[in-house]
């Protein structure tokens, strides 16, 4: 595990360097977690679900002086994510367990050398060419080395872990409200959210999440915070880092944006 600087004021703890560079660009420069006009107060409650390394944990602690409980079950990450959680001095909690719609136990799909695609489910059958595309296309590396290098990244290993709800997450925080849900699943986003209790759905004020658009995802998922009360805002994501491969950030409000 190493630091490196991702800007003049800026060091953290990362798995692999292009990720957390995409990240920081995501996160810092894009903002793509505070769009439709979404703010916090500071002291807020943030819920971050999929928190990889930890840079929207550590962006909600700074920006909004927020108080973060971050879920990630990944053990290379987790590390990272506990190490930059010293580092930054977040108040809050991680906890090493995925978050499904109930508690058992269960394994990921985790790509060592592309951990940000990993996830409960194995729906990337369109993203290795579309990286290779990429690559070819940003000319980063000899054509004779592209398809070495795709066919390393999306060599997968099965990861055991453990899942808990979103309302078993809650009680283990022992917190009364969440000012923020933020969601970065790899495509078990609506599990998210089946985890909730019908009594704990008026405890989260807000809800941020990257959707993929498969198997009509994004529609399920409008429709089920829609009928909870919320304000539901779609908004199509550019590749940064990396390519999203047909996601999209939804963002859900109590109150309208």
């Amino acid at each position: 595990m190493d630091k490196i600087a991702l800007s003049e004021d800026m060091e953290v703890w990362y798995f692999k360097e292009r990720e957390a560079k995409g990240l920081y660009s995501e996160i810092f420069k894009e903002r793509t977690y505070v769009p439709r006009g979404i703010e916090l107060d500071s002291g807020s409650t943030v819920f971050d679900v999929g928190a990889n390394i930890g840079l929207a944990s550590i962006f909600f602690a700074l920006e909004y002086g927020a108080k973060v409980y971050s879920f990630e079950p990944l053990p290379d990450l987790y590390e990272v994510l506990e190490a930059n959680f010293k580092e930054f001095s977040i108040l809050g909690k991680t906890f090493r367990v995925a978050i499904s719609s109930h508690d058992h136990a269960a394994e990921i799909e985790y790509y060592p050398n592309f951990p940000g695609i990993s996830g409960l489910y194995g729906e990337l059958t369109e993203m290795p060419k579309l990286f290779s595309d990429l690559l070819s296309e940003s000319n980063e590396l000899p054509a004779a080395d592209v398809d070495r290098v795709v066919s390393s990244m999306f060599k997968a290993e099965q990861v055991a872990c453990d899942c808990w709800s979103l309302s078993t997450a809650i009680r283990e925080a022992d917190v009364a409200h969440i000012d923020l849900l933020k969601v970065d699943v790899e495509h078990s986003e609506l599990d998210v959210l089946y985890g909730l209790e019908p009594s704990d759905w008026n405890k989260i004020d807000r809800v941020i999440a990257e959707v993929h658009h498969t198997n009509d995802r994004v529609t399920e998922m409008s429709s089920l915070l829609s009928s909870k009360g919320f304000q539901v805002c779609v908004d199509e994501l550019n590749s940064i880092g990396y390519p999203k491969f047909r996601a999209c950030m939804l963002t859900a409000s109590r109150t309208a944006s």
